[in-house]
């Protein structure tokens, strides 16, 4: 499992940020839980149905009023408009403009292909729009991806704090160091596979699931003349340009982005010429490598060797020994430092021989010393760092017969020589430009050359705090950082390919840069209370308070939705609705008082309305005294309780209203429409009057 986050429950901001990485407009966006996010959903698709419903009402009185004729029409015509006039929706408008169009099929004179064919084709391209309407507005929520903005109280960096009791620092400080640095390992380990799919075993957390690098295996010796075991055949990584929003996972915009170039090179380095011989007097006898003395800053007395390691005098491997698991490897690293384009003294741990020292201009040092000790080899191994030719006899218990042979390491260690460049640059979209950075892990961590008190001073330096440089990671891992002990058991190694050393060098990079994606180790922070209390700083500038709560990552558990969609669905939805339910009425408030006319489109809009055509109906028959025959939303009612026409169903095939059969309902709406002496008569005939006054038709 990668695990980078050390088991700790990672906050989310809920509620509206800036997506940096998709720009201001664009990247506005809404974090909600997944269970809020689906009520949001559930409401959009809601809001666009009803949207589309309110679209066809527009379109389909558009589509009325431009059919609309004066003149006497075909059933064809009524129909049609009556459609129009009644369907609620564009699929039901579709489905009885086909029932139509087939019923008339045969009328060729009516030309039903040609009239109802345009209408069929507006309604299928308006159900289509609506249709990809709904796709997009799932997309406000899918097209955002799953990138969140980390959120604790927590956030802050490890500080080591010489006041503080040194009980804490074995228990507490040193730990969580080596946690984190392992997470950074078991990450790389994991995730940094060809074969490994974004979101498995914990891949999916990071804006990246990996920092690919550039690799040169057949690389030329960075070092002077003569030092290196080739002149070629040594290997190179490059990280390339990564840029701190979109592959590093912070939010943050374009005056303040910059992209970070992380170089490692190494190569196995000769040892003739480079070691002595040493007894002390237990007559112990070591190796020293001599590939310069060690900083007198760093130790009470000047050493003038680099690292040194027993010999180890072994003729013969007893099988016992063998078994009992007891031979490892031991690892030594010296370090030393560039800064500001010459050789930084005090943090280096020793001083370079000129063959050397002439990468300390632009460039880290960092010398791997190998010690096989014990371990034997199964196999003869031709790799330059893990060479084992020497051949030694295993010797079992007497009860067992026979014997065999195994090879143990040429030297009593080898040297690997690698060199940590770092580039710290503007992008291209950046305002600014150049590469105001160019050296090594110092000058990243503090960049000399830019003022103290600038922005991206405090930004460069914040966010390199947390990067772990090859010598870190290997003096932090120790033997756990070789890959090569994967295969190693019982004091016994098993077959290595010749270029284990370039694999071993691939991990350490890979390592370095899960470190680089591993900021949300500082905008998370711990949760023991104890680490937070003496080792853990705030946030030391505005700057930092800012990139604390600017940190991205990848979240299943939420759902972010584009605020830009978001606007413009629900303004453009809205406008729709609100458009549909005052059209007719804005329409007939302009014509009633600016053109004092009632256009007769308008009209027969209203007329074709189910309810309108049902009072027609009864009308014709003479029943019913009705009120509100007129108008945009007109329900025409009758008056008091009069009864209406009954359906005649004698011949089923052709049902017709009929007025009532009971005579004394008949009577009833006789006297209400035929007393012409009452008052009430008298006011439903001026009523009839006015409207026929109102809506004069003018030619």
């Amino acid at each position: 499992m990668a695990d980078l986050n050390l088991g700790t429950e990672i906050p989310v901001y809920l509620g509206f940020w800036t997506n940096w990485s998709r720009g201001r407009v664009a990247g506005a966006t809404l974090t909600l839980k997944n269970q809020e996010a689906a009520l949001l959903t559930a409401f959009l698709a809601i809001f666009v149905a009803f949207v589309g419903t309110s679209s066809w009402r527009i379109i389909s009185y558009s589509l009325h009023q431009f059919v609309s004729s004066q003149k006497t029409q075909d059933g064809l015509y009524h129909q049609t408009q009556a459609i129009l006039r009644n369907s609620g929706n564009g699929t039901t408008n579709f489905t009885r403009l086909l029932r139509v169009l087939w019923a008339w099929r045969h009328h060729k004179s009516s030309r039903p292909f040609y009239r109802i064919g345009p209408l069929v084709a507006a309604t299928v391209i308006t159900t289509a729009v609506f249709a990809a309407a709904s796709i997009f507005s799932a997309k406000i929520s899918s097209a955002m991806g799953n990138e969140v903005l980390i959120s604790s109280k927590h956030c802050g960096y490890a500080i080591y704090n010489d006041s503080v009791d040194a009980s804490f620092i074995e228990t507490d400080f040193l730990p969580y160091i080596s946690k984190i640095v392992n997470s950074y390992a078991n990450y790389a380990e994991t995730c940094y596979a060809d074969n490994v799919e974004s979101d498995a075993q914990g891949c999916g957390l990071l804006m990246k699931r990996r920092l690919t690098s550039t690799i040169d295996r057949n690389a030329k010796c960075p070092f002077g003349r003569g030092i290196c075991r080739h002149e070629d055949g040594n290997i190179k990584l490059d990280s390339g340009p990564l840029n701190i929003n979109t592959d590093l996972g912070y939010n943050v915009p374009k005056n303040l982005q910059y992209t970070v170039r992380y170089i490692t090179q190494c190569a196995p380095l000769a040892t003739a010429g480079f070691q002595q011989t040493f007894n002390y007097s237990n007559n112990v006898t070591y190796m020293r490598y001599l590939y310069g003395s060690t900083n007198t800053s760093s130790h009470s007395q000047p050493l003038n060797f680099t690292q040194q390691f027993q010999i180890p005098s072994v003729s013969q491997v007893k099988f016992e020994d063998f078994t009992a698991g007891m031979a490892d490897y031991r690892l030594g690293v010296s370090s030393a430092y560039t800064y500001n384009g010459s050789f930084y003294t005090e943090p280096s741990v020793f001083i370079p021989t000129d063959e050397l020292a002439g990468v300390l201009n632009d460039s880290d040092l960092v010398l791997i010393f190998l010690a096989a000790n014990d371990v034997t080899y199964t196999t003869e191994i031709n790799d330059d760092w893990y060479s084992a030719h020497r051949f030694v006899e295993f010797v079992y218990e007497k009860e067992l017969s026979g014997g065999t042979h195994a090879y143990l390491a040429d030297e009593p260690a080898s040297t690997l020589g690698c060199t940590l460049h770092y580039e710290i640059c503007y992008p291209d979209s950046s305002t600014k430009k150049g590469c105001p950075i160019s050296g090594g892990i110092i000058d990243v961590q503090d960049p000399s050359n830019l003022p103290s008190e600038s922005e991206d001073y405090s930004f460069i330096s914040w966010v390199s705090r947390e990067y772990q440089d090859l010598r870190s990671v290997i003096a932090t891992l120790s033997i756990a950082s070789l890959t090569a002990r994967h295969s190693l058991a019982t004091g016994g190694q098993g077959p290595l390919p010749d270029d284990q050393w370039q694999l071993e060098v691939e991990n350490w990079h890979n390592i370095t840069l899960s470190s680089f994606q591993n900021s949300i180790n500082a905008a998370v922070g711990p949760n023991d209370p104890t680490f937070l209390k003496y080792f853990w700083g705030p946030p030391d500038s505005d700057t930092a308070s800012y990139l604390c709560k600017n940190q991205k990552i990848r979240s299943a558990s939420h759902s972010n939705f584009s605020v830009l969609g978001l606007v413009i669905v629900l303004a453009i939805g809205g406008l729709i609705i609100i458009i549909s339910y005052t059209l007719e009425s804005l329409l007939e408030v302009i014509d009633d008082r600016v053109r004092h006319v009632a256009k007769y489109s308008r009209i027969e809009w209203s007329a074709n309305d189910v309810l309108q055509i049902q009072r027609i109906a009864h009308e014709e028959l003479g029943i019913g005294t009705w009120k509100n025959c007129a108008g945009a939303n007109a329900v025409p009612v009758t008056e008091g309780d009069q009864l209406l026409g009954e359906l005649d169903i004698q011949d089923p095939k052709h049902p017709s209203l009929k007025a009532p059969s009971t005579t004394t309902n008949v009577a009833r709406i006789d006297s209400s429409v035929t007393d012409l002496d009452s008052p009430q008569s008298a006011s439903t005939d001026n009523d009839h009057k006015q409207l026929l006054s109102k809506h004069e038709i003018k030619a």
